[in-house]
């Protein structure tokens, strides 16, 4: 299991604990099923992403979504502080069709990023030139809706 593995979850299912949520917010990001976190991608909040309170150093990030609609661009669906540079185009197309799972594995190491999703390499080590030390995590507003699960991260020293 990912727990054995190290993981922790940064979701419960159940609640949004853990994370920065405002009033605008509220209704939008929205526990369902006791396993996924559904947004309806029509935040009010001046922030429409959704904040870790944590910051991590060096990690590894899972985290499985699904789009319900049609498929929007390849758009990474977390987001760290600093904005990924418009260089850092995906290498291949591994998303999955819209209606199924698709699982992002994000490794974090000083100002490099590398993003594996169902199991291809999307992005080696990008850059990511002025990233704090310890940051937050975001799920990300793209203005679509959006589901997530399984939001576990492993801090590496």
């Amino acid at each position: 299991s990912l727990a054995e593995k190290g993981f922790t979850s940064l979701f419960d299912g159940k609640t949004l604990k853990g994370w920065i949520h405002g009033a605008g917010d509220i209704d939008h990001w929205a526990p369902t099923d006791g396993w996924k976190l559904s947004y309806d991608g029509k935040s009010q909040a001046k922030d429409k992403n959704l904040w870790t309170e944590d910051e991590f150093g060096d990690f590894v990030l899972i985290v499985d979504t699904r789009q319900p609609g049609k498929p929007p661009l390849v758009r990474a669906p977390v987001l760290l502080p600093a904005e990924v540079p418009h260089g850092m185009t995906p290498l291949v197309d591994a998303d999955n069709p819209p209606g199924r799972w698709s699982r992002f594995v994000i490794t974090a190491v000083d100002n490099t990023v590398t993003v594996v999703l169902n199991g291809k390499t999307v992005i080696e080590k990008a850059k990511l030139p002025g990233i704090p030390r310890k940051k937050p995590i975001a799920l990300r507003h793209h203005g679509d809706p959006i589901q997530f699960a399984n939001i576990y991260i492993k801090e590496l020293n």
